[in-house]
């Protein structure tokens, strides 16, 4: 599972070793299921706040968590 965090920005991250303080919000390592994830309001409801996704798509995220 990708586990991504909301800094104290607003801005969302992934959280490659998984400890990073804060709340948190997981996925599936799919690049469809991914993408459900960042899209249309799904990170505010799922970290309970306002939150702005990552700029980078779905696919870029997923390889650079596979290369961890």
């Amino acid at each position: 599972m990708i586990r991504l965090v909301r800094g104290g920005d607003g801005r969302v991250h992934v959280d490659a070793r998984g400890r990073e303080a804060g709340r948190g919000a997981y996925a599936c390592p799919t690049e469809a299921c991914l993408g459900k994830a960042l899209g249309a309001g799904r990170l505010a409801h799922a970290l309970r706040g306002a939150s702005q996704p990552p700029p980078e798509g779905a696919a870029v995220i997923l390889e650079a968590w596979r290369r961890r």
